[in-house]
């Protein structure tokens, strides 16, 4: 997908996801508290927030499976053209479903002899404190004394966060990036316990759940964006990843038959 219609598209899904965000807060502050609510109700939202956050988890132990989807795709299945050796250029290895150049340096950060992706380590992180808080709320039923609005607020500003880090916390850090995508996936665990406290209705609560695949996909769209972004500045022109000159044309690249 060309570099322009790719960033239409992802910003006519982030104006979807905050159109989404704003009409959960007004229907949790307007539709009255349910009465008789199903006595299953917290047992079937875990269920269905647990399987997000599952194959969020596996998303991310696995970015490369997905990458093909979601990302631009290592081109395991490319090769240069045949060109003269005195111009053929140097091409990137890779560090995951990065390449290894120094442009994605705030995307990656090391642990020993490994490169690991601080976006996927975060939302990992994430995924995992929401299964846990899922757990326990939703399915033990543990419900200590909450503060249903301050709940619901801070779910609403982690997931705003999460949607605006390329623009808000674009800061080079790798460390704020991880920081950034584990309260962007704990924010929507908050907000769903915020919906459930204050409406305690299903159907709210499975809009909820419906809209953090939206949002999740949002931000690897934006993710996806930010990448182009990077490698439509690079010096390299014969990439693997991108294809060269920001990944639209491929013309350093064919398919293997």
């Amino acid at each position: 997908m060309p570099s322009r219609m790719h960033a239409r598209v992802s910003t006519l899904f982030l104006v979807f996801s905050f159109v989404g965000l704003i009409l959960v807060a007004i229907l949790a502050n307007s539709v009255p508290t349910a009465q008789n609510s199903i006595s299953q109700r917290k047992p079937l939202v875990g269920a269905a927030f647990s399987l997000i956050c599952v194959l969020g988890i596996l998303a991310g132990i696995f970015p490369s499976k997905c990458s093909g989807m979601f990302h631009f795709r290592p081109a395991k299945k490319w090769k240069l053209r045949e060109e003269p050796p005195e111009i053929r250029k140097e091409t990137q290895a890779f560090q995951g479903h990065h390449p290894d150049c120094g442009n994605f340096g705030a995307h990656v950060f090391r642990v020993g002899s490994r490169t690991l992706c601080a976006g996927c380590v975060g939302l990992i992180l994430g995924a995992v404190l929401s299964l846990l808080g899922t757990m326990g709320y939703l399915f033990l039923q543990l419900a200590p004394e909450l503060d249903c609005s301050m709940v619901f607020w801070a779910g609403f500003i982690g997931i705003s966060c999460g949607l605006l880090q390329y623009h808000l916390f674009n800061w080079g850090i790798s460390m704020v990036h991880l920081s950034v995508n584990t309260f962007f996936v704990c924010g929507v665990f908050l907000l769903l316990v915020g919906v459930d406290v204050i409406t305690q209705n299903l159907t709210l609560d499975l809009y909820v759940i419906a809209l953090s695949t939206l949002w999740l996909y949002t931000r690897i769209l934006l993710s996806q964006q930010d990448h182009r972004r990077i490698c439509t500045v690079c010096s390299v022109e014969e990439c693997e990843f991108c294809g060269g000159k920001g990944g639209d044309d491929g013309r350093y690249l064919r398919r293997i038959p």
